[in-house]
C-alpha cells in the first residue's frame, strides 16, 4: 500500500517542479521587458536568474535527469568521432563545390532546352 502513495507523491512533486520551472522560464522575459525602473544589468541579471532557476527546477524531475543522461551519452559519443584531417576536408569540399557547378550547368541547360520546346510548342515554332 505505501508504493502507490509515494508513486502519487513523486508524480505530484514532478508536476510541481515542471510547472515552477515553465513559470520561471516566463517570468523572467516578462520581467525583463515589464521593468522599466531597473538599470538594464538588473534587468538581464533578473533574466539569467531566472532561467537558471528554471533549469535547475527542470534538471531535478525524470525528463531532466533523461536529458542529462542524454547529453552525457551524446559527449561519449561525439570522442568516437574520427575529424577528417585538413586535407579531406578540402578535398571533399572542393568535390561537393565542382558537383554543384556541374548539376547547375545541367539544370541550366534543361531549362533551355525545355523553354525552347514550350515556346515551340505554344507559339508555333
Amino acid at each position: 500500500m505505501a508504493a502507490p502513495n509515494a508513486g502519487q507523491r513523486t508524480r505530484g512533486v514532478e508536476m510541481v517542479l515542471r510547472t515552477l520551472a515553465v513559470l520561471l522560464a516566463l517570468a523572467g522575459p516578462l520581467a525583463y521587458y515589464y521593468e522599466d525602473t531597473a538599470g538594464r544589468p538588473l534587468r538581464l541579471g533578473l533574466l539569467v536568474a531566472a532561467w537558471a532557476l528554471a533549469v535547475l527546477c527542470f534538471a531535478f524531475t525524470d525528463a531532466g535527469h533523461l536529458f542529462l543522461r542524454f547529453l552525457r551519452e551524446a559527449r561519449v559519443e561525439l570522442r568516437k568521432v574520427v575529424w577528417p584531417t585538413r586535407p579531406q576536408y578540402l578535398q571533399t569540399t572542393g568535390f561537393v563545390i565542382v558537383m554543384t557547378v556541374i548539376l547547375a550547368l545541367l539544370l541550366w541547360v534543361f531549362d533551355l532546352g525545355l523553354g525552347a520546346l514550350m515556346r515551340a510548342l505554344t507559339v508555333g515554332g
